[in-house]
């Protein structure tokens, strides 16, 4: 380096090639330009015989000067000039130079300048003739290491080795890197260099925590002389990273941070995929007082789990990265109840405690339908990866079959046991169940709440902490003659018996929870391990894809992944990670080093990155787990240099400028001058001219189209035409008509069975009835409606009859759903075998072939256990005080959905307490039938009128119950049923 006043040559060489510049001045001297053609016809000479032009022997002197110029200005551009260099020029006496270089990652970004500066000192380092050490305050070797191999050495070799420096993604150890340098000055070699060694700091401005021990260490070093020069630069340039997830709208957030305040700053994050294509961009900007700025990417579902990595924009450095693995990712979960949607209780539903548990980190899709089959379509088609359903006994076979190839794929069917569970399961369990469940007081039942047993090796929730307090009081029950290994046990209660059990299916997993998904059975979905065991579930179906290994798992092959067990996929806490891919300085990844150590998921959580520990990907492809460097915690700190034995310079000052690039284009621009000169003088001014003007004119084309607007036409939508007419179809026409006078007026239903007389005694039946609510209630219906139970909608009327015919058929899987939908939404189905000396028992087992084809039915249907009216039962009040429920006969039994015996406080509540199922065998229809006139159709037996009048309270307390629900349940009734009873 050459420095000549304000001017400064870093490649001095160069200039050499001026003292050329005369032999180029000789040579151009003797070559004269073309001579000039003339044409030679022999009337030309007869024009041409007075010519004034003159063609030159040799190139005009002017023409010499101008290429003179343009050769001269190469030469110095060659040798890279630069203006005021006077930063790197201050002239010492030592005779050994320490530079302690900061490759920490806040150095990455602005790394070309800091190598410059780095050979500017080592060349003035030559030039003096000094031994220099180059020490890396961010070294992978640990102290020992570096001890051994720190050494002065002459400027040359010094710059040789400083050429593999390079920029570490943790911070630097400055205090480390300065006790080096004090132990190799305390050397018997070394010692006479230590009264004379001057100090170089080529900083990043970052405190960490030692800026100002080090700086204090450096001046005791020199003495405290001048001899301690700082390269520093602006603090707010450094811009660091990191990400997190909105808990309430899911969105990715990316936060954005830098050491002080100062002018307004904007900027974009940026969000890769494994591949590195580029899924979206969000903005940022720093007011002039801010050190924090966020944003937000609004980003679908599929396009959000896909990202891998956020970068800052321009900011080539590993604090500007951040990398996010399947912890970070949100997956749809689908949930499905089989309770009724009258369920106004939130705190008693079942879903409640999954959503609040599942929210903060999943998007959750909870289908508006209630019809089961079109609610597990609807959580299918949106992608769901795990799907979560609570006390739903049976799926119908077309569901359940579409489930199974969803398993197969992949996905995770999470069930809830519940009363309807309890008394009928499917083939998507990971074990039969036996009917009826384990309950305090009852058969297999023990005598006081279990708790849970501390999780297995082997279990998917090994290393979660279980309390005392988590209390069972009530579960299904696995056969243990059907669990086998394939029939996983994550979860026990003290007494050894299984909690949680799971399936691999192909690759999915079928999950049971033994109790329900509210308080109900256990206290469990009160508990912060429910969280995290539902947690830990739905992070089975969460792979995080690393960069450049997308092939390794594509070469996976499908019996490898349907064989994976839960062990591949459960990280413990204990359990080591190796590196899998880490960041380099400049914020990409990279295949780790072999100095790269291992990590527990413990460790994970509380490391900070290092030499040993780089931030990036950490345990196997199916379950990689993310260090960042910069986390939400994260406090970036300035450098305040407070040391006054110190010459502090910049990286680069604001006179400094370099020449390079002006001088060039300098000399572009001369060169092509002369070029246009050379062709004037060939071609001649009139042939230049004309050429000039054809390319202007090329120049000057100019295309203009003309946009017509397309014409736009609005149409009015009438309902009617020029007519008058209705424009709706008449196909549809029907089920308009049919659905405007349902639901202007309360209908009772019955079921069309395609037997004429059954049919005419139903329809006659709740005619009479009907006449009865309207004489002695406040409910008017109208005339009752026949159904066809697989075509007609159902909704419209809240209390259907169906009478079953000993030679019924089975229902597809369509009606079956749609009868399921009807009664979650609030409607109630009687059910009249009409054949009171083979009353349908609650296991529907019997022989009899009205018990056997209400079994065809119903057996399909996904109904919870059902018991007698009990004596306190609301259809005993709900209008008239009834003991019994007779109807054309009265020995039969009239059933309803059984109630959980052991919280008689909290019977009512599902369906406002409405039972949806009833079944009787009294033939009631029959009783209520009346003609026009009033006058019965059919005899009752045996107890004749009395027994017509009872069964006709029976009516009318089962349509009170099914309109009003339970409010005769309130105690606030309780005084006036007792004085009515004479109690």
């Amino acid at each position: 380096m050459i420095i000549l006043g304000p001017l400064g040559f870093l490649q001095p060489l160069f200039l050499t090639a001026l003292f050329a510049l005369p032999l180029l001045w000789w040579l151009l001297r003797l070559i004269p330009p073309k001579p000039k053609q003339v044409w030679f016809p022999p009337l030309r000479l007869l024009f041409a015989l007075e010519s004034q032009e003159q063609t030159s022997h040799h190139t005009p002197w002017w023409l010499l000067v101008l290429r003179m110029l343009v050769v001269a200005l190469i030469i110095l551009a060659l040798a890279n000039p630069v203006l005021n260099p006077k930063q790197f020029t201050e002239k010492t006496d030592a005779k050994a130079l320490a530079i302690l270089i900061d490759n920490g990652w806040a150095s990455a970004n602005d790394w070309d300048q800091r190598v410059n500066t780095l050979n500017a000192f080592l060349f003035q380092a030559e030039q003096s003739d000094q031994r220099v050490i180059v020490l890396p305050t961010a070294n992978v070797d640990n102290v020992r290491n570096r001890q051994l191999r720190a050494k002065f050495h002459p400027a040359k070799l010094a710059k040789e080795t400083s050429v593999d420096l390079v920029p570490r993604p943790f911070e630097p150890e400055r205090m480390e890197t300065l006790e080096v340098l004090s132990n190799l000055l305390n050397t018997r070699e070394n010692k006479n260099l230590k009264t004379s060694i001057e100090i170089i700091w080529l900083s990043d401005t970052l405190d960490y925590g030692s800026a100002q021990q080090a700086m204090q260490k450096m001046a005791e070093l020199v003495s405290g002389n001048a001899n301690l020069r700082i390269v520093r630069k602006q603090a707010n340039g450094v811009l660091a990273l990191s990400s997190s997830s909105n808990a309430t709208s899911g969105q990715l957030e990316a936060k954005v941070i830098r050491a002080q305040s100062g002018l307004p700053h904007q900027g974009y994050v940026h969000a890769f995929n494994s591949k590195g294509n580029r899924l979206g961009e969000a903005a940022f900007r720093f007011e002039p007082q801010q050190i924090v700025a966020k944003t937000t990417f609004d980003l679908p579902l599929e396009l959000r789990n896909e990202i891998t990595r956020l970068e800052v924009a321009g900011e080539n450095s590993a604090g500007a990265v951040t990398l996010l693995d399947s912890q970070s990712r949100r997956q749809h979960i689908g949930l499905i109840s089989g309770e009724s949607v009258d369920d106004s209780q939130p705190l008693l539903s079942p879903l409640y405690y999954i959503k609040k548990a599942l929210q903060p980190f999943s998007d959750l899709i909870i289908p508006n339908d209630i019809n089961i089959n079109e609610a597990v379509d609807n959580v299918l088609q949106q992608k769901a990866s795990v799907l979560m359903i609570a006390d739903i006994g049976h799926l119908l076979g077309s569901t359940e079959k579409r489930l199974t190839t969803w398993i197969n794929d992949g996905g995770i069917l999470v069930r809830f046991a519940g009363p309807r569970l309890a008394q009928k399961g499917d083939g998507l369990l990971p074990a039969p169940l036996r009917q009826g469940g384990r309950i305090l007081g009852g058969a297999l039942s023990w005598d006081a709440p279990q708790t849970l047993s501390a999780f297995e090796r082997e279990s998917l929730f090994y290393g979660l902490k279980v309390t005392e307090e988590i209390l069972i009081s009530r579960q299904v029950l696995a056969d243990p003659a059907n669990t086998t290994l394939d029939n996983q046990v994550w979860a026990r209660l003290s007494d050894g018996t299984p909690l949680v059990t799971a399936q691999k299916r192909g690759k999915g997993w079928v999950v049971l929870f033994h109790v329900t998904a509210n308080p109900d059975w256990s206290n469990l979905p009160l508990s912060g391990v429910f969280v995290e065991m539902l947690k830990r579930i739905q992070e089975l179906s969460q792979f995080t894809p690393l960069a450049n290994k997308s092939t390794q798992s594509e070469q996976a092959t499908s019996t490898e992944q349907e064989n994976a067990s839960v062990e591949s996929l459960q990280l413990t806490q204990k359990e080591l990670l190796n590196a899998a891919q880490v960041l380099n300085g400049f914020g990409q990844l990279v295949e780790p080093s072999s100095q790269v150590k291992p990590l527990s998921m413990e460790q994970l959580t509380i490391t900070k990155p290092g030499p040993s520990h780089p931030p990036g990907y950490y345990g196997p492809l199916e379950t990689t787990r993310v260090l960042n460097l910069i986390t939400e915690k994260t406090v970036l700190r300035p450098n305040t240099y407070n040391t006054t034995n110190a010459i502090y310079l910049n990286y680069e000052t604001p006179n400094a400028m370099k020449l390079q690039p002006w001088i060039m284009f300098a000399a572009l621009s001369l060169f092509l001058i002369d070029a246009l000169i050379i062709v004037i003088m060939s071609w001649g001014i009139g042939r230049a001219m004309t050429a000039r003007a054809a390319i202007l004119l090329g120049f000057t084309i100019l295309v203009s189209a003309i946009f017509a607007l397309p014409s736009t036409k609005i149409y009015a939508q009438n309902l009617t035409n020029e007519t008058g007419k209705s424009n709706i179809k008449e196909e549809n026409k029907a089920a308009y008509d049919f659905a405007l006078s349902s639901t202007l007026k309360t209908k009772l239903a019955y079921v069309m069975t395609g037997n004429n007389e059954v049919d005419n005694i139903s329809k006659f039946g709740l005619s009479g009835l009907s006449r009865v609510l309207a004489a002695r209630t406040a409910i008017e219906p109208a005339e009752p409606v026949g159904l066809n139970i697989e075509s007609d909608e159902l909704v419209f009327f809240p209390f259907l009859y169906w009478p079953i015919l000993p030679d019924a058929a089975a229902l597809d899987d369509t009606t079956l759903a749609k009868i399921d939908s009807y009664v979650k939404n609030g409607g109630m189905i009687l059910f009249d075998t009409r054949d009171y000396q083979n009353s349908a028992q609650v296991n529907m087992l019997g022989n009899a072939p009205s018990a056997i084809a209400l079994q065809r039915v119903i057996g399909q249907l996904n109904i919870p256990q059902l018991e007698p009216v009990p004596e306190d039962h609301v259809l005993t009040k709900s209008f008239y005080l009834m003991r019994s429920f007779p109807g054309r006969w009265e020995s039969g039994v009239l059933w309803v959905e059984s109630r959980s015996k052991q919280k008689p406080g909290r019977q009512a509540r599902r369906a406002d307490g409405v039972s949806s199922i009833l079944i009787t065998s009294n033939d009631l229809a029959g009783a209520w039938a009346l003609d026009n006139n009033n006058r019965p159709l059919l005899p009752t037996v045996p107890g004749g009128e009395f027994q017509r009048e009872m069964a006709f309270r029976t009516g009318i307390n089962i349509i009170m119950y099914a309109l009003t629900g339970n409010y005769k349940a309130d105690q606030v009734h309780v005084p006036d049923l007792l004085r009515r009873l004479g109690q």
